[in-house]
């Protein structure tokens, strides 16, 4: 399962990756002098599992590849330069707990995408 997911997020990392973006635009960066460039902000990931509830068999070995995967990536060089952050929560292996968790990823917490429910 772990390659599984390894492999769903290294997808959405290429996804991510070539969307590309226009960043913030408003301020210019450091002359060139400095010969350092500008961080590009994170990428946040929003990641909807059954950490409780009769789904929890499966949630942290699903948190924990997610987690690796994430860590690998970020590693490499991230996603077009950029970090991906996760944001996981927790779907209670409910139908209502997965709408409050997607319902929170989307308009709280504005992730990029979403990976998950377990069920």
């Amino acid at each position: 399962m772990t390659k599984r997911l390894l492999g769903i997020f290294t997808a959405l990392a290429v996804l991510l990756a070539a969307c590309g973006g226009s960043g913030t635009g408003g301020a210019s960066n450091a002359p060139a002098a400095s010969g350092t460039a500008a961080a590009k902000p994170d990428i946040k990931v929003g990641v909807a599992l059954s950490l409780t509830g009769v789904g929890n068999a499966y949630g942290p070995a699903q948190k924990n590849g997610v987690q690796l995967a994430a860590d690998r990536i970020n590693a490499a060089g991230g996603a077009n330069g950029a970090k991906l952050a996760l944001v996981i929560e927790d779907d209670q292996s409910t139908t209502d707990g997965g709408i409050t968790a997607f319902k929170k990823l989307v308009q709280q917490d504005r992730v990029a995408a979403i990976l998950g429910p377990t069920l």
